[in-house]
């Protein structure tokens, strides 16, 4: 009778694995981010242009229930932004190269062709590298940024924690458009408190992919 019970939790526990990973696809996406970022001191609240970059990723997305999903991605992700001084003949343009693990819950509600999603969830960056380029009457200088806690020695903090907002559509190919946007929660100038002023960033990310499907 024991041999016949470990026979049977056997079997239940791989074809629970099995059913598992049946339901679990994973996929592709690149795009475009149009990113900004904004500072605070006092009463007073800057922020430049929106520039435009670069985003591509993978992401693996598990089925919770008949309506939901959970999907974590791991994404590259250009950040930044721009400022333009057409009186002075001044343009510079900040370039942040970003890591970025999103943990996105979704909402798939049943559709006959086209299936929508949309949803949300956190988010956690890393900064790899970042440059700014300044154009100041026809001079042209480049900086590279330092990322850190010490202000005296950094630019930047590297991690940048915030949350996610995602939507789009779904051919039952496999192919998607997603729109997302992603607001940063975190001070990212180094050693300061609130009190001293904040730089915070934030993106909108428009991305078209392909997701393998897995067996049902």
């Amino acid at each position: 009778m024991r041999n016949l019970s470990v026979f049977f939790i056997a079997v239940y526990c791989t074809s629970s694995v099995t059913a598992f990973c049946q339901k679990t696809s994973f996929g592709i996406t690149g795009g475009v981010s149009l990113a900004n970022m904004r500072l605070k001191a006092e009463s007073i609240s800057v922020s430049g242009d929106s520039k435009t970059g670069f985003t591509a990723g993978v992401f693996t997305d598990v089925a919770l229930a008949e309506n939901f999903s959970f999907q974590p991605a791991l994404n590259y992700v250009q950040k930044g932004s721009k400022n333009e001084i057409n009186d002075m003949s001044y343009e510079s343009k900040l370039t942040l190269n970003y890591i970025e693990l999103p943990l996105n819950l979704l909402y798939k509600p049943e559709m006959q062709k086209l299936r929508f999603f949309v949803g949300a969830g956190p988010s956690i960056a890393y900064a790899l590298s970042g440059k700014e380029k300044e154009k100041d009457n026809g001079v042209n200088t480049a900086y590279s940024y330092k990322f850190g806690n010490n202000p005296d020695e950094h630019d930047l903090k590297a991690l940048d924690f915030g949350v996610n907002f995602l939507t789009g559509i779904e051919t039952p190919g496999g192919f998607l458009v997603a729109l997302n946007y992603n607001l940063g929660l975190s001070n990212l100038a180094p050693g300061s408190s609130s009190d001293d002023g904040t730089i915070k960033s934030n993106y909108f990310g428009f991305k078209v992919g392909y997701k393998l499907k897995g067996k049902k």
